[in-house]
């Protein structure tokens, strides 16, 4: 029992700061093998002290010496940077490694100094079993209820249209982009024109987090939260309307298959569609097991080692490998047979920034303690998101352009695409408060849709995300939806679900 907790503690530590992030499924396998470890190691420091209270001891500090490495070294890094380096931690830690080896040979109680530590381990592990365990509460008594929905009447499956979702987190509308980053996208805007889509030239969204947004739009509907807690911070309810929506359940019924990517981020991977392109490593790891490792002194290995072996979607160069990921397998879409639904969520040109220049594919320096938040969890100087965003939508919008024209051209059957934002980009966003952020920033999106069978024509310049797809299934499907009002709702990161109607807001300048 004893041995279990010191083994248990910093795996559940580590997923309870992520609950809500990733699949709590995704620690079973590290915690088997951590205890397998642990327990191995025991045995022969114990045979070899021939007391396996001090094998229990030494264990216990290989372990923490292990896990928190990575730890350590992160908190140096944006507290103490002249101080993350490994040679320094490698001292350190080496010399509590001889310190520790040294306590558990001459301490001659050591079983009191066991009782101690054990007592002292069992209470830090409150915390996270309190936090593990609310959460799986929570998800548990929550669900993610479909509406009913009249199924169409269809004659001829192999004649539907492909439906590709192409979501690019925090693009901003090319006014807005123009305007804060003196960068003009119009070439990009007006070869989606030529190709026949339609551009909403004012369109915001409705909501300014992810996971709020695409429940939203994937529902076509706004939030429920009648029976949400309102100071809760857990996303898994969002995670479950987004891999419930109910456009996937209609469009199963329709004979639609669900194609999905890894994406780096669990709220919006939807690992058990019909079709799934996983970013492949090495070893065969899952994100929170890649987290773990990224978070121990694996972290301190050659990076090219660590970012094969272990897929940690921090780390610069595998964010990177996810986007890249989803626009090598979207051009292979149209190859596959009978209707699809296509959900790519592309995490750019959000932060971090980590293309350059699209003509020499240049990797700009990336650090993801800087560049992996938005707003105010920006660490880096206004001028560098500035630049970093410039060069990344700019890059981002050449991926778009070239699988939009391989999906065009090896689609038989003319496909509806919609390319969206989520949010817009968050230069001027602070995660506190609406008063304080730019809202029209943060709302402003680039949104395109190519419908070319249209004959209602229900689109409009302002239209918002949570109309999008009742427009496309009123026209694939005559549907006969109504549109609803567009609104727009901000909340803070840390109360996703005390929304602020800003839509009277959104238009007062950044500056």
């Amino acid at each position: 029992m004893r041995l279990f907790r010191q083994t248990l503690y910093p795996i559940l530590f580590l997923l309870s700061i992520n609950a809500g992030q990733l699949p709590l499924q995704q620690a079973g396998r590290i915690l088997l093998v951590s205890l397998f470890v642990a327990l191995i190691l025991t045995l022969l420091f114990g045979m070899v002290a021939k007391d396996f209270r001090r094998g229990g001891f030494l264990t216990s500090l290989l372990l923490a010496l292990f896990f928190f490495y990575g730890h350590v070294y992160n908190w140096l890094e944006k507290s103490v940077s002249f101080l993350a380096i490994h040679t320094f931690l490698y001292v350190i830690w080496g010399i509590l490694l001889l310190v520790g080896v040294w306590a558990a040979y001459k301490i001659r109680n050591i079983g009191a100094v066991t009782k101690y530590l054990n007592l002292l381990i069992l209470f830090l592990l409150l915390q996270p079993m309190a936090v593990v365990g609310l959460f799986v509460y929570r998800n548990g008594i929550q669900s993610a209820e479909v509406g009913p929905f009249d199924e169409a009447k269809i004659s001829d499956r192999n004649n539907m249209p492909d439906i590709y979702y192409i979501i690019l987190d925090g693009h901003g509308r090319s006014d807005v982009v123009q305007e804060l980053y003196d960068y003009d996208n119009s070439s990009f805007i007006n070869h989606l024109r030529q190709r026949g889509f339609y551009v909403a030239e004012q369109s915001r969204s409705n909501y300014a987090q992810t996971a709020q947004s695409l429940s939203s739009s994937l529902n076509f509907n706004y939030l429920n939260l009648e029976n949400i807690d309102p100071n809760s911070n857990e996303r898994s309810q969002l995670a479950e309307w987004i891999r419930r929506s109910e456009l996937r359940t209609f469009l199963r019924k329709q004979g639609y298959q669900t194609v999905a990517f890894s994406t780096g981020y669990d709220l919006t991977t939807l690992d058990h569609s019909d079709i799934f392109f996983p970013l492949k490593n090495a070893g065969g790891f899952n994100s929170f097991e890649g987290l773990v490792f990224s978070t121990s002194i694996v972290s301190a290995l050659d990076p090219g080692i660590a970012e094969q072996w272990f897929i940690d979607p921090f780390r610069c160069e595998n964010h990177r490998r996810y986007v890249l990921n989803v626009f090598e397998n979207l051009k292979k879409i149209p190859d596959l047979p009978g209707p699809k639904f296509v959900f790519a969520h592309i995490i750019s040109p959000h932060p971090p920034f980590i293309f350059g220049s699209k003509e020499n594919d240049e990797r700009t320096t990336c650090r993801m303690a800087d560049g992996g938040g938005d707003g105010i969890g920006y660490l880096g100087e206004e001028s560098e998101y500035k630049s970093g965003y410039s060069k990344q939508i700019e890059y981002i919008d050449g991926l778009v352009q070239e699988a939009v024209d391989i999906i065009l051209e090896k689609s038989e059957v003319p496909p509806v695409i919609i390319i969206q934002a989520d949010h817009g980009s968050g230069l001027l966003l602070d995660w506190r408060s609406s008063e304080k952020s730019c809202l029209r920033e943060r709302f402003s999106i680039l949104n395109a849709y190519y419908i070319p069978f249209s004959k209602k024509n229900q689109l409009y310049e302002t239209i918002t995300p949570v109309n999008s797809f009742r427009v496309v299934l009123n026209e694939i499907f005559n549907s006969q939806l109504p549109l609803l009002e567009d609104k727009s709702y901000y909340s803070t990161w840390d109360n996703p679900y005390k929304i602020e109607d800003v839509t009277n807001k959104i238009e007062a300048s950044c500056r």
